[in-house]
């Protein structure tokens, strides 16, 4: 899935540049590269809390809690993360649809 979040991430870019009109900001482009980034080990947590409550003694509250509160804040982030990039692709469609309609117009 990372592969394909950053895929998107660089058809926003290149559609941004061929419209010839910056939809999204450069430093947001590498602030979202940078999330994406952050992404990758948020993948790692994830992976670890599982192997953790695979392991876990499910007579040990505590421990199991605290495993599924890292986990509920875990997939909080992944969330996030997608809401951003989605946001960028909502821009992105309302801004490239009204530059290349205005085109078309013409």
């Amino acid at each position: 899935m990372i592969e394909e979040l950053n895929k998107i991430l660089k058809v926003i870019e290149s559609l941004d540049k061929h419209i010839k009109k910056e939809i999204i900001s450069k430093k947001k482009l590498k602030e979202e590269q940078a999330n994406l980034n952050d992404f990758v080990e948020l993948h790692q947590d994830i992976k670890k809390n599982l192997e953790e409550l695979n392991k876990i003694d499910a007579d040990e509250p505590k421990k199991v809690l605290m495993l599924l509160a890292d986990l509920n804040m875990n997939f909080h982030s992944v969330i996030w993360h997608l809401e951003q990039l989605h946001e960028l692709i909502k821009k992105m469609i309302i801004c490239y649809g009204e530059k290349t309609y205005r085109e078309n117009a013409d």
